[in-house]
């Protein structure tokens, strides 16, 4: 039996909020839902993005509630005005939704739990904790999962740049510097030992407003690959399909995209996903419960290496959820979700984009189309961006299904 939730993917935590359209993420839980969820967004749905959703992709009907209100972030919206918390309690019990979905569980979402009398697996304390960059490497130094050499809980300008000058000393050429709770390689910055190096590190963690911080050897020389593996925690362990291939890009390595399955050699996918069940496992025996998932690298000598630990909901969650109600995963094909950005498209309908990608010989997954683009919120074409999962028989196919997106957006 499929429960019904109360899907509210608010964006939170406050170290997104200049990430360019963050405010619109909150829409990507809509190719991730089951009929009779309750969605809580912070602005209407695009007219023919819900046509495409329900008609094209043929994605059962759920409800959309719109938050109307003060506040950075959707549940700070929702919870301003008192008689919309009371609309939306009543709905939810008339609706029957048996626990609360979210992106994250911070302190806002587990009060908004209360506040509207449904459940939620979690606990705010151990997910800020454990998804922190000092709290995985805490975590993964109780087990035998290597990780970079570093320092970990350093709070002052003094104790980084000291542990920067270590790592010089002990040989490594490069080290990164990561605020605790940066997301996307936002407080990541990598540092060499030319020239003033030390001033360059303080200027950073100072513009950062960076309180607490991590420092590593950065290993990118030695890098074969990046992963990512997901699981879900509860009264057991339950594994995700993975791994994923990270797809990384610029200086800092942020997160630009991921696929499926990882171009990795059957030993290696092992080594992957034990080092990853390891992590898991540790973090279940130490109280932890919900959505999270492990970055890791492999050395050109095989080596794996735990990353970080993002303790919520990652950028997979989406097309992995859709790729499953939809059997991609049973039929072989592969699968690649990335950003899509092109300045044509910014302020552009979502109408608009559907009638150049679908002009022709589609380009488009849905219907009887078993590969092909998914787009998936809508709401970033304000700033220029749409988010896409493309599905073909091999990554070839995905560079040429991408190829052709750009050439229908410009003609």
């Amino acid at each position: 039996m499929v429960q019904r939730k109360l899907r509210v993917h608010s964006m939170t935590d406050p170290n997104w909020i200049g990430i360019p359209g963050v405010e619109a993420y909150e829409q990507r839980v809509l190719i991730a839902s089951n009929p009779g969820d309750l969605i809580v967004l912070s602005s209407p749905v695009d007219d023919s993005y819900f046509k495409y959703l329900h008609q094209f992709l043929e994605i059962e009907p759920f409800e959309i509630v719109v938050a109307r209100g003060q506040g950075s972030s959707l549940i700070q919206r929702l919870v301003s005005n008192k008689e919309q918390v009371e609309c939306l309690r009543s709905l939810v019990q008339e609706k029957g939704s048996d626990f609360m979905d979210t992106f994250v569980i911070s302190e806002q979402e587990m009060n908004l739990s209360k506040k509207l009398s449904v459940p939620l697996l979690g606990s705010s304390e151990l997910s800020r904790y454990m998804g922190s960059k000092s709290g995985f490497r805490q975590l993964a130094g109780q087990t035998d999962v290597m990780i970079p050499p570093g320092y970990e809980n350093l709070k002052s300008e003094k104790e980084i740049i000291k542990a920067a000058e270590k790592l010089f000393q002990k040989g490594f050429s490069q080290i990164v510097v990561k605020g605790d709770w940066g997301a996307s390689a936002v407080q990541n910055r990598v540092f060499d030992r030319r020239g003033d190096w030390q001033q360059r590190i303080l200027e950073f963690i100072r513009k950062a407003g960076m309180f607490s911080a991590t420092v590593e050897a950065w290993l990118d020389s030695d890098v074969k690959g990046s992963y990512t593996v997901r699981y879900f925690l509860n009264s057991k362990v339950v594994t995700r399909p993975g791994p994923w291939q990270q797809m990384l890009q610029g200086e800092n390595k942020a997160y630009c995209g991921v696929s499926y399955p990882a171009s990795v050699s059957k030993k290696l996918e092992e080594r992957i996903n034990l080092v990853g069940r390891k992590l898991a496992n540790h973090y279940h025996e130490c109280g932890y419960r919900g959505d999270l998932g492990f970055d890791l690298i492999s050395l050109k000598n095989d080596d794996v290496l735990g990353i970080e630990c993002n303790a919520r909901k990652g950028g997979a969650y989406y097309p992995r959820r859709f790729a499953k109600k939809k059997g991609v995963f049973e039929s072989q094909k592969v699968i690649f979700a990335y950003d899509f950005y092109d300045p044509e498209i910014k302020g552009r309908s979502f109408k608009w984009l559907w009638e150049k990608a679908d002009f022709g010989s589609s380009l488009l997954f849905g219907q009887n189309q078993k590969k092909g683009l998914v787009f998936y919120n809508a709401g970033l074409l304000k700033v220029g961006k749409i988010q896409v999962v493309a599905i073909a028989d091999d990554f070839e196919e995905i560079q040429s299904m991408k190829n052709s997106l750009k050439e229908r957006i410009r003609d």
